[in-house]
Protein backbone atom coordinates (compact mmCIF):
# COMPACT_ATOMS: atom_id res chain seq x y z
CA UNK A 1 0.00 0.00 0.00
CA UNK A 2 1.57 3.14 -0.95
CA UNK A 3 1.62 6.49 1.90
CA UNK A 4 0.73 9.31 0.17
CA UNK A 5 1.39 13.05 2.05
CA UNK A 6 -1.04 14.85 3.40
CA UNK A 7 -2.07 17.63 1.62
CA UNK A 8 -0.51 20.24 3.60
CA UNK A 9 0.37 23.90 2.09
CA UNK A 10 2.20 25.77 5.17
CA UNK A 11 5.10 24.47 7.80
CA UNK A 12 6.08 26.45 10.63
CA UNK A 13 8.90 26.32 12.47
CA UNK A 14 10.21 28.16 15.92
CA UNK A 15 13.52 28.90 16.36
CA UNK A 16 14.66 26.07 18.54
CA UNK A 17 13.57 23.34 15.94
CA UNK A 18 15.12 25.09 13.23
CA UNK A 19 18.48 25.57 15.33
CA UNK A 20 18.04 21.96 15.87
CA UNK A 21 17.39 20.37 12.14
CA UNK A 22 20.59 22.75 11.14
CA UNK A 23 22.68 21.10 13.67
CA UNK A 24 21.32 17.60 12.78
CA UNK A 25 22.09 18.35 9.30
CA UNK A 26 25.57 19.49 9.86
CA UNK A 27 26.41 16.89 11.96
CA UNK A 28 27.66 19.31 14.60
CA UNK A 29 27.77 17.13 17.97
CA UNK A 30 29.29 19.32 20.68
CA UNK A 31 29.20 22.67 21.88
CA UNK A 32 26.86 25.41 21.82
CA UNK A 33 25.80 27.46 18.57
CA UNK A 34 23.73 30.22 18.57
CA UNK A 35 20.96 30.64 15.36
CA UNK A 36 21.28 33.78 13.04
CA UNK A 37 20.22 35.59 10.15
CA UNK A 38 21.67 37.30 7.60
CA UNK A 39 19.83 40.34 6.33
CA UNK A 40 20.68 42.15 2.99
CA UNK A 41 19.62 45.88 3.00
CA UNK A 42 18.48 47.66 -0.61
CA UNK A 43 18.29 51.49 -0.25
CA UNK A 44 17.01 53.54 -2.81
CA UNK A 45 15.02 56.23 -3.69
CA UNK A 46 11.16 54.78 -4.28
CA UNK A 47 7.46 55.76 -3.93
CA UNK A 48 4.44 55.75 -5.47
CA UNK A 49 4.46 58.00 -8.03
CA UNK A 50 7.30 60.65 -9.12
CA UNK A 51 5.83 63.12 -6.66
CA UNK A 52 6.21 60.88 -3.99
CA UNK A 53 9.68 59.48 -4.09
CA UNK A 54 11.57 59.00 -0.96
CA UNK A 55 14.55 57.45 0.64
CA UNK A 56 13.68 54.16 1.11
CA UNK A 57 15.49 50.49 2.36
CA UNK A 58 14.51 46.72 1.43
CA UNK A 59 15.41 44.59 3.81
CA UNK A 60 15.48 40.73 2.88
CA UNK A 61 16.55 37.66 4.99
CA UNK A 62 19.71 36.16 2.91
CA UNK A 63 20.80 33.51 4.70
CA UNK A 64 20.42 31.53 8.41
CA UNK A 65 23.97 30.94 10.13
CA UNK A 66 24.99 28.65 13.14
CA UNK A 67 27.97 30.24 15.32
CA UNK A 68 29.92 28.50 17.72
CA UNK A 69 29.51 30.25 20.98
CA UNK A 70 31.55 29.82 23.63
CA UNK A 71 28.91 29.81 26.23
CA UNK A 72 25.47 29.34 26.63
CA UNK A 73 22.87 31.96 26.21
CA UNK A 74 20.09 33.37 24.63
CA UNK A 75 19.14 31.48 21.21
CA UNK A 76 22.53 29.39 21.82
CA UNK A 77 21.47 25.27 21.34
CA UNK A 78 23.54 22.72 23.29
CA UNK A 79 24.33 20.17 20.00
CA UNK A 80 25.76 17.57 22.45
CA UNK A 81 22.06 17.89 24.06
CA UNK A 82 20.10 17.60 20.70
CA UNK A 83 22.00 14.89 19.17
CA UNK A 84 21.72 12.71 22.64
CA UNK A 85 17.78 13.45 22.38
CA UNK A 86 17.89 11.85 19.18
CA UNK A 87 14.75 13.89 17.29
Amino acid sequence: MEKKMANISRYKFTLEELASLLIKKAEITDGFWTIGVDFKIVVANAGQDKDNVRPSALISADQITLSKATKSGPLTFDAAKIMADGK
